[in-house]
């Protein structure tokens, strides 16, 4: 019986052990396992991830320190043992670190767990702050990356490291005192009214203690105490960053030009040293009105001010690209564009200022991105200029990865005045089958065919070019079909009657979150007054424009001339804000961070899609159809 009992335990602990690689404390998680499974700050870090094909993966890692995260890429190495290896050096300073692995642009999240790693002491025990940056590391970057967003967690997470730990109560005070207000809102009005009575009944503040008391009154949303703070602040510390950013945001709100030049003049008197985004933002202003006035020697003044290179090469561009389509001062505009481009470049050969959130590889990638775009811009120059084989050869530079429609269409029409009809066939089928293109981009497609063909089996060609795209679009939409509890919610609408999401049962429902201030909604809204006419018989399907990120005296006379001017036929509902908040009720249950967002409810109360922004390539209204077809059927 002894022995009997030996042997059940030694395969009960066979078992437990065999997803472990032999001779090490390793951990495994997924395709990822770590040589080491109590990691330690400045330690050098053994990994491997199960997969082959190394060209496929894309793998980085976040080192946490507080409220910080900063990305390092990973190059991983095929190894004997078909999986992937690399070695990570964690730095000293990190409370945690976050594997962020792609095969493929798919991203593995690890059935929505991702890989967030706490890192440990000699003594194997979790160190003060890892578990506080583990979870604000999954609300700031867990949507993103697919993870599972438990916010009421994510808290409790925090503060428990802070009650356990109270050494690091001063880097995380104001994150957990945010993050109590928003997602516990009694009990974190009662903390933050104590932090600002903490504060306020002090004889004198510090310049970060000002920070903290403006931060809190902005949290609440008491623009009253938060000004009164703001000027005892300037006025404490006439030199500090809040007077620097306020006196940068006064200037920026001047109209006339004059003013605003004098302004800043003044302002440089005062803060010599300012650089950053709100200075390059004022610097924009100033040379985009020179430029409208025609004052080139003034625009070339304050664009050369801009301190980032990467704004500076913005200007350049946005100017050149506006002469491009109003065809005038082709030659200054080439020049301009030129300038943009070269100042892309050396970036590439010398990155500068990579935010941290960006490992160099991603960097690297935004600036290939962004000089396509201004190639697109030269391209269109040169093409003006007549120069039709220099814009051809800058054209195909732009197109990238060929998903760009706009970009797609002004190829093709070089290609077409060039008459290369063979390389518009080849590059306009690519285009045409993966989804890329327009109306306008078949037409040239077909006028080449004819040159080449002549008209024998264009139809069926054309035919099968349209099925290919739309069964691709079909199979996208599918892949990113979900299945979330939809939250309730009761809002009025125009004529104050309110309408509710129970109301709706049995419907596929649409929520198109917008605002009269956003471009990109704006710029949807054709597609989807096309749709609104199109479903408006339909008793099953419900399309409803909730106006949110917006709260101004004038609010519902803005939403109405809007409307009116346009002539939608839209039915709108108005989020409502949350007292003491800058956030809305509707944006905030379904986790709207910006806008266009549309989601699609199902009949059944789950949400099913979501969808973010708004591409303009006339694909919006095919993609909802779509949509409604395949939950309809569901």
């Amino acid at each position: 019986m002894k022995s009997l009992i030996y042997l059940l335990s030694f395969l009960i602990l066979l078992a437990s052990c065999k997803n472990e690689p032999e001779g090490t404390n390793a951990l495994t998680l997924g395709k990822l396992t770590l040589e080491d499974a109590t990691p330690s700050p400045g330690d050098s870090l053994n990994i491997s991830y199960n997969e082959k094909a190394v060209d496929s993966i894309e793998a980085m890692f976040y080192y946490l320190v507080d409220t910080n995260a900063y990305a390092v890429d990973i190059h991983l190495k095929n190894d004997t043992k078909n999986t992937l290896k690399a070695t990570i050096q964690i730095p000293d300073s990190a409370a945690a670190i976050a594997f962020n692995i792609k095969k493929n642009e798919e991203i593995d999240n690890n059935n929505k767990e991702g890989y967030i790693i706490p890192l440990h002491n000699s003594e194997g025990h979790i160190i003060a702050g890892s578990n506080a940056a583990k979870a604000y590391y999954r609300l700031n970057f867990g949507e993103r990356n697919e993870l599972e967003v438990n916010k009421d967690s994510i808290v409790t997470a925090i503060q428990k490291d802070i009650t356990e730990h109270p050494e690091i109560s001063k880097e995380w005070k104001l994150v957990y005192l945010d993050l109590m207000y928003k997602e516990r809102k009694e009990e974190g009005k009662k903390l933050v009214t104590k932090y600002i009575d903490s504060l306020s009944s002090k004889e004198s503040l510090t310049e970060k203690e000002y920070q903290s008391l403006l931060r809190m009154y902005n949290l609440t949303g008491n623009k009253e105490k938060a000004d009164s703070i703001k000027t005892a602040a300037i006025a404490t510390f006439p030199k500090s960053k809040i007077a620097e950013r306020e006196s940068l945001i006064k200037v920026y709100e001047i109209k006339d030009l004059d003013e605003k030049t004098k302004a800043y003049a003044d302002f440089k008197t005062k803060f010599p040293e300012a650089t950053g985004q709100i200075n390059d933002a004022v610097l924009r202003t100033i040379a985009l009105a020179y430029n409208k006035e025609g004052d080139v020697a003034k625009f070339d003044e304050y664009a050369n001010q801009i301190d980032e290179e990467l704004n500076k090469a913005s200007v350049y561009n946005s100017v050149a690209w506006e002469k491009a389509e109003a065809k005038k001062d082709l030659d200054f505009a080439e020049n301009l564009s030129k300038q943009s481009l070269e100042l892309i470049n050396s970036l590439k050969e010398e990155p500068s200022n990579k935010p941290d959130y960006f490992s160099e590889s991603q960097f690297k990638n935004r600036l290939e991105g962004t000089y396509q775009m201004y190639a697109d811009t030269y391209g269109l120059i040169l093409f003006q200029q007549g120069k039709t084989k220099e814009a051809i050869d800058t054209q195909k530079i732009a197109v990238g990865d060929g998903k760009s429609v706009d970009v797609n269409k002004r190829y093709l029409e070089f290609l077409m005045t060039d008459k290369q009809y063979k390389t518009l066939l080849e590059k306009g089928e690519s285009f045409i089958k993966s989804g890329n293109s327009n109306p306008e981009m078949l037409d040239y497609y077909v006028t080449a065919y004819k040159e080449v063909n002549g008209e024998e089996g264009l139809e069926a060609k054309v035919a099968e070019l349209e099925a290919a795209a739309h069964n691709l679009l079909v199979e996208k939409i599918k892949s990113n079909l979900i299945s979330e509890e939809a939250a309730e919610f009761a809002l009025k609408d125009m004529e104050g009657k309110e309408v509710s999401l129970s109301s709706l049962k049995g419907k596929v429902v649409i929520l198109d979150f917008w605002a009269t201030w956003c471009g990109p909604c704006k710029a949807s809204f054709p597609e989807m007054q096309q749709l609104v006419e199109k479903y408006k018989d339909n008793e099953n399907v419900a399309i409803l424009f909730v106006n949110t990120f917006e709260n101004t005296p004038k609010r519902e006379k803005d939403i109405t001339d809007f409307i009116t001017k346009n002539k939608y036929d839209f039915h709108v509902i108005l989020d409502a804000p949350i007292k003491d908040s800058r956030n809305f009720e509707v944006a905030d249950s379904y986790g709207i961070r910006g806008i266009p967002t549309k989601i699609i409810i199902s009949p059944e109360g789950k949400i099913n899609y979501k969808s973010v922004g708004y591409e303009g390539n006339g694909k919006l209204l095919t993609e909802m159809e779509i949509l409604i077809e395949l939950i309809e059927k569901s």
